[in-house]
């Protein structure tokens, strides 16, 4: 079962991903039905956008919808919307409690970084974010410090240039 998760997310797009993410999000917070207007708010894009994404994801099978009716995950959809999102939370406390990036930043970047990453590095950074939480508070502060410091000597990566963002990901 891993494998055809993993084989099928590799055939989606970062943008279908974020869907079935989003989708599976909203249900997480109390929201049952999920409408093409729901998605299209909290992305922040057009209904015509979301119609055209939802009826690919309905095609290939990840999701339920007809038209005007609310959006279900199917049972393979639901099965990447949760590896994604497994994927998203992890990378988003590694920047945030390891790397100790705000918040907001945490999440933009997790937004970025979660759709490369491969199922071990997926499962390796699960595995160091659970050590890292277990370690006793004070070698986690360690960490955290140690890491902080080196903002000092970094002065070359302040001239990287950000790359631009769409609003929907921040």
């Amino acid at each position: 079962m891993v494998m055809t998760i993993n084989s099928a997310i590799r055939q989606l797009t970062a943008t279908q991903e974020d869907y079935l993410e989003i989708i599976f999000r909203l249900n997480q917070d109390g929201k049952p039905t999920v409408t093409v207007t729901d998605l299209a708010k909290r992305l922040g894009c057009q209904l015509p956008t979301v119609t055209r994404t939802i009826k690919a994801l309905t095609q290939h099978g990840y999701v339920i919808h007809r038209p005007r009716e609310s959006i279900q995950l199917s049972d393979q959809g639901l099965a990447i919307a949760q590896q994604v999102t497994h994927r998203h939370d992890d990378t988003e406390a590694f920047l945030h409690t390891v790397l100790c990036l705000d918040a907001e930043t945490a999440t933009a970047d997790a937004c970025k970084i979660e759709h490369g990453l491969s199922p071990l590095a997926a499962q390796r950074l699960h595995a160091f974010i659970k050590c890292f939480l277990d370690l006793p508070l004070d070698v986690q502060t360690h960490i955290q410090t140690s890491v902080q410091s080196i903002d000092k000597h970094a002065q070359l990566f302040n001239r990287i240039q950000s790359h631009r963002q769409s609003p929907w990901r921040h």
